[in-house]
């Protein structure tokens, strides 16, 4: 298997596991192939590659999670 053919597969897996969680967090690639989104519950972002958008989505998540717990 290529780089890409096993990046490409490593993405799959990453995205089908992220939503199955209980709070799914989506991860796509834009249409036009510029970049990803990504989703949880009402919250949305973009970044230029997929490992980047997971950190984001995880970072969001980290961060609504301390805010809520400190009220």
């Amino acid at each position: 298997m290529s780089g890409s053919q096993q990046r490409l597969y490593t993405e799959q897996e990453l995205t089908k596991l992220l939503r199955s969680l209980p709070q799914a967090i989506t991860i796509m690639e834009r249409e036009n192939g510029t970049g990803y989104v990504w989703t949880w519950l009402a919250s949305r972002g973009e970044a230029s590659t997929f490992l980047e958008a997971l950190e984001n989505a995880l970072t969001h998540i980290q961060i609504s999670w301390t805010e809520c717990n400190e009220l």
